[in-house]
């Protein structure tokens, strides 16, 4: 199953109540629950309300990675070039260059500038050439205006970003194997805990505590 909630994403193998979204707070407001197999929606709330979605940019560098891996033109250990750094990347030491491991964890849990710059500028992708790739994905609600993580003139909705994620795990499954860890430990030595996973345990709560006040049971 693939969670949605704005700029935050979640794979998952079980589901546990299709109505318990409906007690989710404003700022949870847009979510799709999907089957990862099928595409099948299961759930939803605003799936098809356009918003911004400031990691747009993210995803499909995300999808970038997923895609060249599958294809064996890169491999976990290969190096991408940065050519813009910023504060992210300043944070964690990376100076000249970046694995694609850690450049996959980085992706899902931080809004970093320089490393889409870096991936779309290793694969010679520009603002036209992404267009063209979203434009194969039949993603006619989804606008790529700039690469800027904080720009609000990127567009989509919960249920094509929901696509968009299934697809980026269907194309290569074992980047589960990075991003579901807790924690990871950089090339460059620094760790960084996945604000992913932490997210996820506090829906999980939620959805939880919903579905004991509904049908008085615990599930954990």
């Amino acid at each position: 199953l693939v969670f949605l909630i704005p700029n935050f994403t979640k794979a998952e193998d079980n589901f546990l109540d299709n109505n318990a979204v409906i007690d989710f707070s404003d700022v949870n407001s847009h979510l799709v629950v999907s089957e990862l197999n099928t595409g099948k929606i299961i759930s939803k709330r605003g799936e098809n309300e356009k918003v911004s979605v400031g990691k747009l940019p993210s995803y499909l560098a995300l999808y970038l990675l997923a895609d060249n891996l599958k294809n064996n033109k890169i491999t976990l250990d290969t190096k991408i070039d940065i050519k813009n750094s910023d504060d992210i990347l300043t944070k964690y030491k990376f100076e000249a260059s970046i694995t694609v491991k850690d450049a996959i964890f980085l992706l899902e849990n931080e809004a970093s500038n320089g490393l889409n710059q870096a991936i779309f500028s290793h694969f010679n992708i520009d603002i036209t050439k992404a267009k063209d790739i979203l434009a194969t994905m039949s993603l006619n609600d989804t606008k790529l205006e700039t690469f800027d993580n904080n720009s609000s003139t990127n567009i989509s909705t919960a249920k094509n970003i929901s696509y968009l994620t299934s697809l980026i795990l269907k194309t290569y499954p074992e980047i589960t194997e990075i991003t579901k860890n807790p924690e990871h430990t950089l090339a460059t030595g620094e760790k960084i805990k996945n604000s992913v996973e932490l997210m996820c345990k506090i829906l999980y709560n939620d959805i939880c505590k919903t579905i004991k006040r509904r049908n008085n049971e615990t599930y954990w």
